[in-house]
């Protein structure tokens, strides 16, 4: 029933040549229909964005190394989250793919992958820049760690 009112509301949009405006909380939804993302927090604009655009500004970066390392050996790169367990960690930067790859490259790293952010994971990181936590299992995120 989903997908038939999705295709409802994409055939509508084409034949008029309109815009429609969808809210949601399912974003994995959103992700598949929608060209523009808007979050509105608290009846303010916090981000407004091409899906297209926001998806390759923004990524996840796993990166190990065989010595130690802290957050501060990536000084340079705009990360917007870091989350370190063992000699892995996951960060989620913002910037040019290529030339932050390249940075990376170059320090020599065991392991590099780059991953793609879905729309909900740039929603969450979003929100936590503004300070909230998220609930998993009755936990937050932190105890949840």
């Amino acid at each position: 029933m989903r997908n038939f009112v999705k295709k409802l509301i994409c055939d509508d949009v084409l034949e008029r040549g309109a815009s429609a405006i969808i809210t949601s909380h399912s974003l994995r939804e959103l992700e598949d229909i929608c060209d523009q993302l808007a979050l509105l927090h608290k009846g303010g604009l916090v981000l407004e964005s091409d899906i297209e655009n926001l998806k390759t500004s923004q990524f996840k970066i796993q990166i190990a190394f065989r010595e130690p390392y802290e957050k501060s050996k990536f000084e340079g790169i705009r990360i917007s989250h870091f989350e370190k367990s063992g000699s892995v960690s996951n960060m989620i930067v913002s910037g040019d793919r290529d030339t932050i790859v390249e940075k990376l490259n170059a320090m020599e790293p065991i392991l590099l992958d780059v991953l793609p952010l879905s729309l909900e994971e740039v929603f969450t990181y979003e929100m936590e820049t503004l300070g909230y936590t998220f609930q998993i299992d009755g936990m937050t995120e932190e105890e949840h760690k």
